[in-house]
């Protein structure tokens, strides 16, 4: 399995780049890698970033937010893959082991206070001619694709309650502020 970390979007309310944001020292994206990169054969970088660009791949349908960033990553890797934003630095190692454990199914998406965690989720290849016609379809909503996918498995909040602290692994950041409350 690759972990595909999402590098794209235009970082509007925050004011500066997500991914390249330091933390105690490290970008989002290196806290991410350090904290879940060893459960992985490898991790891949999607989506449009000028800080990033080299070592990003860029949207193959640009525009569309998370389904195209799920879709690039599907067609560029060889294996299923973990999906994950940039902004969810905080992500848990543990938390992450549970979601891949399942990995029988499509699609294992976690369900935290209501909302379903489509960028902290896995996903197989085999999902990929599905999630193309969705595409095509203009339906671009990862979320309604994730929920009306018959073969997702949806990991209700019940399953990560045991571990101290799960939330945290579901933060993502939108304004400076929201980091201030974790560092």
């Amino acid at each position: 399995m690759i972990l595909a970390i999402l590098t794209g979007g235009k970082s509007k309310r925050f004011g500066k780049d997500k991914c390249s944001y330091e933390i105690n020292g490290m970008s989002s994206v290196e806290w991410i890698i350090k904290s879940i990169g060893s459960l992985f054969d490898g991790f891949i970088l999607v989506g449009e970033n000028e800080i990033l660009s080299k070592k990003c791949i860029p949207d193959l349908i640009p525009t569309l937010g998370p389904i195209s960033g799920l879709h690039t990553a599907l067609v560029n890797s060889k294996e299923d893959i973990f999906l994950i934003s940039c902004d969810m630095p905080f992500v848990m190692k543990n938390i992450v082991k549970i979601i891949i454990e399942k990995n029988s199914y499509p699609i294992i998406c976690p369900k935290i206070g209501n909302i379903y965690q489509v960028t902290h989720a896995c996903y197989s290849k085999e999902i990929l001619p599905s999630l193309e016609k969705e595409i095509y379809a203009s339906n671009h909503s990862l979320t309604h694709f994730v929920v009306n996918y018959a073969q997702s498995l949806i990991l209700e909040e019940n399953t990560f309650k045991q571990i101290k602290g799960y939330e945290m692994s579901f933060r993502d950041f939108d304004l400076p502020d929201d980091l201030q409350k974790y560092v």
